[in-house]
């Protein structure tokens, strides 16, 4: 229920050009910690365990934009992918 509460948030709330896990992550860690601080505090490791497995990629939107173009452009989805994925840097740790 908190990660729905938070994902909603996250959507009215949206914010180009950031990972939208930057919100989910931080609502979610407060909405826990009205509940019970310990839970937050838990909540908190959990999210950097994922971020050390996949870290926060604020630039995500721009491959999948160009992707979708190259498909819609007639590329097949893998090579659309491999031209996309070229064109921008690996994400860097949060």
């Amino acid at each position: 229920m908190i990660f729905e509460l938070a994902c909603d948030f996250e959507l009215d709330h949206r914010q180009p050009q950031r990972d939208c896990r930057r919100i989910i992550f931080s609502k979610s860690e407060e909405l826990m910690a009205l509940l019970d601080n310990s839970w937050a505090q838990r909540l908190a490791s959990e999210h950097q365990a994922i971020l050390k497995e996949y870290p926060f990629d604020d630039l995500a939107s721009d491959p999948a934009a160009l992707c979708r173009q190259l498909r819609e452009a007639g590329h097949s989805d893998t090579e659309a992918s491999r031209l996309a994925d070229g064109q921008f840097p690996p994400p860097l740790d949060a």
